[in-house]
């Protein structure tokens, strides 16, 4: 017989899959490569809630394109309609088009068949929460998130003097940490911004759920956190079953909702 191999997924971090989809990404209205919720725009940044604010700056515009999105419920992209508006935009070079559904125009992967646009091009653990959610989460609890200071120290940030003190209990537990559970630990205060991936994974696994516990952490926020959590380790089974799938769905969404 004659065996046939045929590439059906494409994976990397963020930049890479929106390059290779030939997709504006995060820089456009239209961030999202599989839906078609519609960014927030001020000084010169892209917003992407759920729930556009009910107050936005005078500096805020294109506040006609803002909809209240469903998570469970989202617009999303399909495969003929990515692949019948790349080649309509590559053709007419109709740019306004092209920035209205965040798509530059075709790309070398649309010769092939065996390609979905966009779910062909999954998401990864480590980058999508281990070099991103989880590091913004920590710099948002230490208030450490936004450039203005007025703007991090807001009622979900850590206890200020809980820090230091993470930091100091991990670098004194670093001889007595045992070989067998990976690499050595660093203070998360003192090189969180070395922080590799499988770092942040310790971190949010394990470390994290022991140190951000009341009262480093109030309790309401702490519990949605777990709940984040718990939401990831699903996402990393090899395995899952329905029921759990569909327990870890409720958790994401429960956490945007808390977190929005």
């Amino acid at each position: 017989f004659t065996l046939y191999a045929h590439i059906t997924l494409v994976s990397g971090d963020q930049p890479a899959r929106e390059k290779l989809m030939n997709h504006y990404g995060s820089s456009g209205s239209r961030y999202c490569t599989y839906c078609y919720a519609h960014g927030c725009y001020n000084r010169a940044r892209i917003y992407c809630p759920f729930n556009p604010p009910t107050n936005p700056p005078p500096t805020a515009t294109n506040q006609a394109h803002w909809r209240i999105y469903d998570p469970a419920n989202l617009p999303m992209r399909k495969d003929e309609e990515w692949r019948y508006d790349a080649i309509h935009i590559t053709q007419t070079m109709n740019f306004k088009r092209a920035e209205e559904l965040g798509i530059h125009g075709q790309c070398i992967l649309m010769r092939l068949t065996s390609i979905d646009f966009p779910r062909s091009f999954v998401l990864d653990s480590m980058h999508l929460f281990y070099i991103n959610v989880i590091p913004a989460i920590f710099n948002h609890f230490r208030g450490k998130f936004f450039p203005l200071n007025s703007l991090s120290n807001d009622s979900t940030s850590t206890d200020a003097a809980a820090t230091p003190v993470i930091g100091s209990d991990m670098s004194s537990s670093t001889q007595k940490y045992p070989a067998d559970f990976g690499d050595q630990i660093r203070s998360i205060k003192e090189f969180c911004h070395q922080y590799k991936a499988h770092e942040w994974v310790v971190w949010a696994h394990v470390f994290s759920i022991i140190y951000l516990n009341d009262p480093a952490l109030p309790k309401k926020y702490y519990h949605a956190y777990l709940g984040l959590v718990r939401a990831i380790h699903f996402c990393r089974l090899d395995e899952i079953t329905k029921a759990d799938l569909q327990l870890t769905e409720k958790l994401l969404f429960a956490f945007i909702q808390h977190y929005e």
